[in-house]
């Protein structure tokens, strides 16, 4: 047997005995079997990692979980395995029935990956009309520009989070732009690379001139290899977690709670900035193909994933300039803790 192969068994049976406990192999019935199945599928993707690190399986489900494990990997990688270890223990006469026989979750596989909901016009409005939100300074700038960032681009946690200074420049066709590169840390594959359009909206934030381009230069001044270095802690990195970890325990856990959104039966999220974002578009029944550039989704089709061109900066700047929010209220009062710090 492969080493790796060796090791995702070892890794599913360990997972399959902190579940069930230490119990007689005869005692496992079909009903824990099923338990078992909707315990995994209400697990984290990475249940071991970041956050969850070092913690039981009772005290994980107690939390905020953004994105649970595929189905793909509760059936091939945990399931699957337990199907063959009781077909096993019934040929050598340890059981008398496979309780997992016949249990592979079926069903669509992007709900039980995401299954977050998108924020409505009035949702994005209580995020930043908080008093909490509309007070900047230093301590604040990375939750205050990966929320307005996420509005605008629909870009993932991570891919905000991780982004550098030199991540941000206008182009050759003079259209500022937010460069989402692998370089900058970690992306989802390799369609995620891509270059997404600044919206107007957050090059004139305030009244008095204040706007994401200042800030980018301003951490170009202070000689920053990140935007938000305060998201890259020592604590985040032994554990493990990526970058966008940090952002997405205060705004899933904390900020949501603080402005109403939760507790709620909505799955809002962080994620759920995604969501909006696509289905702005969907509803202005905008091509598919131009969507899928800006959010970094792969062409199924292999005209288009193959053989189509991508289009340029200009053509997706007129696209997201369609995304129409009133920050109005937010434009004009937002409390400058540290101005001086900042031009």
């Amino acid at each position: 047997m492969e080493t790796k192969t060796a090791e995702e068994y070892e890794a599913s049976f360990s997972l399959l005995i902190q579940i069930l406990q230490n119990v007689e192999i005869e005692s496992i019935t079909h009903a824990k079997a099923r338990k078992v199945k909707e315990t995994l599928l209400a697990l984290p993707a990475h249940h071991t990692k970041g956050i969850y690190a070092g913690k039981t399986i009772k005290q994980i489900l107690k939390m905020e979980i953004d994105k649970t494990m595929a189905i793909t990997t509760v059936n091939t990688n945990c399931i699957q395995c337990y199907i063959s270890l009781f077909r096993w223990a019934v040929n050598t006469g340890f059981c008398s029935t496979n309780p997992f026989a016949g249990l592979k979750v079926r069903g669509s596989k992007k709900k039980a990956v995401d299954g977050k909901e998108p924020f409505t016009s009035t949702d994005l409005n209580t995020i930043i009309s908080h008093p909490d939100f509309k007070t900047y300074d230093d301590s604040y700038s990375w939750k205050f520009w990966t929320v307005l960032l996420a509005i605008y681009t629909g870009a993932r946690v991570t891919e905000i989070a991780q982004l550098r200074p030199c991540d941000v420049y206008p182009d050759d066709n003079g259209v500022w732009v937010m460069n989402i590169t692998e370089e900058a840390g970690s992306v989802k594959n390799i369609t995620s690379n891509r270059i997404i359009p600044i919206h107007p909206d957050l090059t004139d934030m305030v009244e008095n001139g204040f706007d994401l381009i200042l800030y980018f230069h301003e951490c170009e001044q202070r000689k920053q290899d990140k935007l938000f270095p305060e998201l890259y802690t020592t604590a985040n990195a032994k554990k493990g977690g990526k970058v966008g970890d940090k952002v997405s325990k205060w705004f899933n856990n904390t900020y949501l709670k603080k402005i109403g959104l939760k507790p709620t039966e909505r799955k809002l999220s962080f994620h759920s900035f995604r969501h909006s974002f696509i289905d702005y578009f969907k509803k202005l029944e905008v091509p598919e193909t131009k969507v899928k550039q800006l959010t970094g989704h792969s062409h199924s089709s292999t005209t288009f994933g193959t053989y189509g061109s991508e289009y340029n900066s200009k053509d997706l700047y007129d696209l997201i300039c369609k995304l129409e929010f009133d920050i109005s209220s937010l434009r004009k009062s937002v409390k400058w803790s540290k101005v001086e710090g900042y031009f």
